[in-house]
C-alpha cells in the first residue's frame, strides 16, 4: 500500500492538522478495504474447500455402503456353509462324507473375502496444506478434522480388528487340507467361524464410521 504524502507548506497548525487527519483517514480506509478484501478471498477459499470436501466425504460414504453390502452376501454365504457343516457334524456321519458334502456347498466359496474401502482424504490435506481450513471457523473446522481423522483411521482399524481373531496361516493350512482330504470337519468349522466373526467386526467397524459421518453430513447435504 503506497500513500502520497502531500509537499506543502502549512500556514497553520490547524491546516497541518487537518491535512493530518485527511492522510491517517486515507491509510485506514486502505487498510480496512485490503482487510475486507482479504477476508472476502478467504472465505471464498474456505468455501471452496468445503464443497470439495462434502463431495469427497459424501464418496468416502458411498463407498463404505458398497463394502458393506458386499460383505453382506459374503456373510451370508459363510453362515450357510456353517449351517451345513454344523448340522452334518451333529448328525455324526463319517468325516469324509462330511467334508464331501461341504466341498459340494462350498465350491469356490470357502475364503475370506472382505471389502475394506480406502477413503480419500486428498480434498482435507489440500485445504490444511493451502491454509484454507484455517480460514473455517472453529466448530467447522473441528467437525472436518473430526471426519478425516476416523476416515484416515478405518483401514488400520480394520485390520487390527482382523488380525485379533483370525490366522492367516491357518486358513491356508486348512485350504490345503481340503483339497488333500484330510481336513478334520471340527477345525474346518471353527475356521468357518473365524471368518464369519471377520465379517462381523469389520462391519461392525464400518458402520460405527458410517454413521458418525452420515450424523454430521447427511446424504445429499452437499453446500
Amino acid at each position: 500500500m503506497h500513500v502520497e504524502v502531500p509537499k506543502a507548506k502549512f500556514a497553520s497548525i490547524r491546516e497541518f492538522a487537518g491535512e493530518y487527519l485527511m492522510i491517517v483517514i486515507s491509510i485506514a480506509t486502505a487498510l480496512a478495504l485490503e482487510h475486507a478484501a482479504q477476508t472476502m478471498h478467504h472465505n471464498h477459499l474456505a468455501h471452496e474447500a468445503t464443497e470439495i470436501m462434502d463431495r469427497e466425504i459424501q464418496s468416502n460414504i458411498t463407498s463404505i455402503q458398497d463394502a458393506r453390502k458386499k460383505n453382506a452376501v459374503q456373510l451370508k454365504t459363510l453362515m450357510h456353509l456353517g449351517e451345513v457343516l454344523l448340522a452334518d457334524i451333529k448328525s455324526k456321519q463319517p468325516d469324509a462324507a462330511i467334508l464331501d458334502h461341504f466341498k459340494q456347498e462350498a465350491k469356490q466359496d470357502f475364503n475370506l473375502l472382505i471389502a475394506t474401502p480406502s477413503p480419500h482424504c486428498e480434498a482435507w490435506d489440500v485445504a490444511v496444506a493451502n491454509q484454507s481450513a484455517s480460514w473455517l471457523p472453529p466448530e467447522t473446522l473441528h467437525k472436518y478434522s473430526t471426519a478425516y481423522s476416523i476416515q484416515r483411521r478405518l483401514p488400520q482399524m480394520v485390520t487390527e480388528n482382523i488380525a485379533t481373531i483370525f490366522s492367516g496361516a491357518r486358513m491356508i493350512d486348512m485350504q490345503s487340507d481340503l483339497e488333500a482330504g484330510i481336513a478334520n470337519p471340527r477345525d474346518v468349522f471353527r475356521s468357518l467361524n473365524q471368518m464369519i466373526g471377520v465379517h462381523n467386526i469389520t462391519d461392525l467397524a464400518l458402520e460405527t464410521v458410517e454413521s458418525k459421518l452420515l450424523k454430521n453430513f447427511p446424504k445429499g447435504a452437499v453446500h
